[in-house]
């Protein structure tokens, strides 16, 4: 598989937490050393694809390396391997342990299109002692065949400043990809004032998380980005050009869709 590898050594050499266990056994020795991991390491730490590697599906084989100090016959070495920020996908004891050092290997099912973060936690403990655990991050990055699509967009075309308080103007863009909904990385607005030209802060993320900016509904693949109107005697009338583009995980790029927004006195 290494002609399929980036090898990037990412040493990963992560805070230390605590691990309790489930246990009904006497209660810890304040005095007593426990398990504790000094050192964490994956080789490779990513796995990087490009389309000279065609579409199809693989398995890599990833080794664990690290060091424990304290470790008696009596603890023991856990490791689980979850997609970050979500489930754990597989968990095992490792075994092989030789003077403080330890070492073990994994797979992973995924394909040369894939896009994933995985995170390992590596646990040190016993029944009686709570270690400490290690982190490590794991990444594949596969190659994007076909670039993301915005296939409508709504903005509001022209608004008239109120009175009062402030009114929203919402934007949106339903954007898709062939090559799955979750290869899509960001989707961005940019705002160019036709007088004085792009705005602070442009591009704009939008947003498909039912909560930030407006957005009503999450997951559904519309995009939205919204801003307070509200009345102003600082140049009250203006015009500005609307500009939006999504980008995917392998850096392709949509085609940009055009439109203006005007407010109004």
């Amino acid at each position: 598989m290494k002609n399929l590898f980036t090898y990037t050594i990412l040493v990963c050499f992560i805070g230390l937490g605590f691990y309790a266990c489930d246990s009904t056994t006497s209660p810890q020795n304040p005095l007593e050393e426990t398990p504790a991991i000094t050192f964490l390491a994956l080789y490779p730490s990513e796995a990087a694809f490009t389309q000279e590697d065609g579409f199809r599906d693989t398995t890599l084989t990833v080794q664990i390396q690290g060091s424990v100090k304290h470790f008696s016959a009596d603890d023991q070495l856990l490791y689980t391997i979850s997609y970050k920020g979500g489930e754990t996908i597989l968990e095992d004891s490792l075994t092989n342990f030789n003077g403080g050092s330890f070492s073990g290997t994994f797979e992973l099912e995924t394909s040369t299109t894939s896009f994933q973060d995985y995170l390992i936690n590596v646990f040190a403990y016993n029944e009686s002692n709570p270690g400490n655990y290690a982190q490590a991050l794991f990444k594949v990055k596969g190659f994007s065949n076909f670039a993301p699509q915005i296939i409508e967009t709504d903005s509001p075309g022209e608004i008239t400043r109120p009175s009062t308080g402030e009114i929203p103007a919402t934007f949106t863009a339903k954007v898709t990809d062939q090559d799955g909904q979750e290869n899509i990385d960001k989707v961005y607005l940019r705002v160019i004032s036709q007088q004085s030209g792009e705005v602070e802060g442009s591009p704009f993320e939008m947003f498909d998380d039912g909560s930030s900016f407006g957005d009503e509904v999450e997951n559904d693949s519309t995009y939205t980005w919204s801003l307070p109107v509200t009345q102003t005697d600082n140049n009250p009338n203006r015009d500005f050009d609307i500009e939006f583009y999504a980008l995917d995980k392998g850096g392709l790029s949509s085609d940009t869709v055009r439109t203006t927004f005007s407010i109004r006195e």
